[in-house]
């Protein structure tokens, strides 16, 4: 199975399933027309970044895709025209690509925000080094997200193998490049440039019902040839390492595995496996704090669990039922006793 963090349209998910590859894609918002199915996390939020982690700790986890967002850190904002004072303006520098000084209101708050989907994205990539995992890491190629400390300061960089490329080689319309980070040697063969024989949509902006649409948001999606060699590049690293995924799987079983329902035949294992009733939990050490009848829970098995972060009652119980979404779990989560305390870390648990 692959994780695909921040994965917009889900393109890169989409493209490994027709390979024969399992996988999760996760993203803030839901897309309008996502390629594949799109878990929805907001993982500025700690509760959900430990759900995460804990996944990628799962064996049945080999690899892990990351696209963080670039608009406070793209170099687009560096281009400033005196004739149009109303061009989004700068948010990090190369001497300050943690965020500039003096930053205020909602810019201060973007940058603040993609900071810790920076300092998460670096977690993550550690995290798959320390483990063992295949990760890449996307980018375009000027994007000061790569100055930033939590990047340059990461426990593991010395495994990086660094590739660039043009999306317009692999079906884009623009000759944008972009930077690829993994942590493993094949990645070079993601390496598509222009070949100078097709012509270019324009930079810039466009009016549309009176608002500016930007051309480096409409490059922010891949396209289809950029996601299969990214799932191919994949592929080849998990043969080289001696994992031979089941190859020609049906769409349906490789939707019901991802919905984490057993399958008809054993080909694909579900990331939790399937029980008649599933039931989740909150604990601090061994003791379970909610619910609060849970002797049933004695003789239960522990499937998954992930640590969690709780800030206020009705905050922990809203990650619960996030997360138990996530687990493809109906949860009705009672809310009403407010009086009820909690320690500030939990340990969510999957029965």
């Amino acid at each position: 199975m692959v994780l695909e963090i921040f994965c917009g349209t889900a393109g890169v998910s989409a493209s490994l399933k027709r390979l024969g590859l399992d996988a999760v894609a996760v993203d803030k918002t839901m897309p309008k027309a996502p390629k594949a199915l799109v878990t929805k996390l907001d993982l500025t939020l700690v509760s959900n970044q430990l759900l995460v982690l804990s996944w990628i700790r799962n064996p049945q986890v080999k690899a892990v895709f990351l696209a963080p967002p670039c608009g406070t850190a793209s170099a687009a904002r560096n281009i400033q025209r005196k004739d149009d004072p109303d061009l989004p303006q700068p948010l990090r520098s190369a001497e300050f690509p943690d965020g500039l000084p003096g930053l205020q209101g909602t810019d201060l708050l973007r940058v603040e925000q993609s900071n810790i989907l920076y300092d998460f994205s670096a977690t993550v990539f550690d995290l798959c080094c320390e483990l063992d995992k295949l990760c890449i890491c996307e980018n375009p190629r000027d994007s000061l997200y790569w100055e930033t400390t939590v990047w340059v300061e990461r426990k593991f960089q010395y495994m990086d193998h660094v590739q660039c490329h043009q999306a317009c080689a692999y079906g884009s319309k623009r000759p944008k490049w972009t930077k690829l980070v993994a942590n493993f040697a094949e990645i070079g063969r993601v390496c598509g440039v222009c070949d100078g024989k097709h012509q270019h949509d324009p930079w810039g902006y466009r009016l549309q019902q009176g608002r500016r649409i930007y051309a480096t948001a409409l490059e922010v999606h891949y396209p289809t040839g950029l996601c299969d060699a990214i799932a191919e590049t994949l592929l080849l690293a998990f043969k080289k390492r001696g994992l031979e995924p089941v190859m020609n799987i049906p769409i349906n079983m490789a939707a019901r595995s991802l919905a984490h329902n057993q399958p008809a035949t054993n080909k694909i294992a579900p990331i939790i496996s399937e029980f008649k009733t599933r039931c989740v939990a909150l604990f601090f050490h061994q003791q379970c704090l909610w619910p609060l009848h849970s002797t049933f829970l004695n003789d239960a098995k522990v499937l998954q669990q992930s640590e969690m972060g709780c800030e206020s009652l009705q905050a922990l119980m809203t990650s619960v039922q996030e997360q138990c979404l996530a687990w493809n779990i109906d949860a009705k989560v009672d809310v009403a006793n407010d009086a009820l305390k909690f320690p500030c870390t939990v340990c969510l648990k999957l029965f």
